[in-house]
């Protein structure tokens, strides 16, 4: 694993050689393990910037692939709670995404063509390799093939986030706003998706709009702007968002938001749905220039 990561600095080696360590002690079995993303391919970015008296921080994650015999729910907690105590005791200072799957989910993805996953054999990194069994050969898609699928991810996903949006408004106007909190979760969750579509042609299974923005603002730094995180207000209110999925449905006595804020968070997404469109709508057009 070393020599395959002598591209990295020491301490960085040293965080994935933990990781994967802990990834063999929490899964039973394990068929690959990739590193894939901007640690894979040299390009990972740590750094903080000021615009205009705002505070900009931008921190790559390990992008890491498990591929194993099957795929059980259990063992992605055991997992998160393993890297938890990694943080909490300084043994893991960069923040981890990891995706599961099977064998048989990743090669008929890579059989259909999928950008995503053929963009992981390409430039990822092999960290792990415990079955015989080998990928199947990617499918390769033409600059047009793949301007298709993305147009058909944002023509769908798009479109439903704006309902979602539509909705929201609705319920401010009827007084309703802990519905309207849920309905402009669905509405951020959905715009955050269609970009994560359009550029990767892959949907994690993932309703953290916390997680989810971290995803887009990886693609495009616009997206940190959106929902700007410099002040306790800021943060808070990202957080009623971010509960609403859950706590403005199941536990509507503890959670409470004003239209004040609801007001306020209508207008950061919709501002999102501005900025998507643009983002994709220049994604989409690039594809014909590969």
């Amino acid at each position: 694993m070393k020599e395959q990561l002598s591209h990295l600095p020491p301490h960085k080696q040293k965080e994935l050689q933990v990781l994967v360590e802990v990834l063999q002690k929490a899964i039973h079995k394990i068929d690959m393990i990739w590193l894939f993303g901007s640690y894979a391919t040299g390009k990972w970015v740590e750094e903080t910037t000021f615009e205009n008296g705002t505070r900009f921080e931008y921190r790559s994650d390990y992008d890491i692939l498990v591929i194993l015999p099957y795929n059980d729910i259990k063992t992605h907690f055991k997992v998160e709670r393993l890297i938890d105590k990694l943080e909490k005791t300084g043994l893991l200072n960069t923040r981890v995404s990891i995706i599961y799957h099977t064998l048989k989910e990743v090669n008929q993805a890579l059989s259909y063509g999928s950008y995503f996953f053929g963009d992981i054999v390409k430039e990822g990194i092999l960290l792990v390799k415990n079955s015989k069994k080998e990928l199947a050969k990617p499918k390769p898609l033409t600059g047009a093939e793949k301007q298709q699928k993305a147009q058909e991810h944002f023509d769908q996903w798009f479109e439903s986030a704006s309902v979602f949006l539509k909705y929201s408004l609705a319920a401010l106007e009827n007084k309703d706003f802990k519905e309207g909190a849920f309905l402009l979760h669905q509405a951020t969750e959905r715009y955050f998706h269609t970009t994560l579509l359009v550029f990767t042609d892959y949907k994690a299974k993932q309703h953290d709009i916390d997680l989810l923005r971290n995803d887009v603002i990886r693609l495009d730094e616009r997206f940190a702007e959106v929902f700007p995180q410099n002040t306790k207000e800021e943060r808070d209110r990202f957080d009623l968002l971010k509960r609403a999925y859950i706590d403005a449905r199941y536990r509507m006595k503890i959670y409470n938001i004003t239209r004040e804020e609801l007001e306020y968070l209508g207008q950061r997404v919709a501002l999102l749905k501005e900025l998507t469109e643009e983002v994709c709508r220049e994604k989409i057009n690039s594809f014909l220039e590969e």
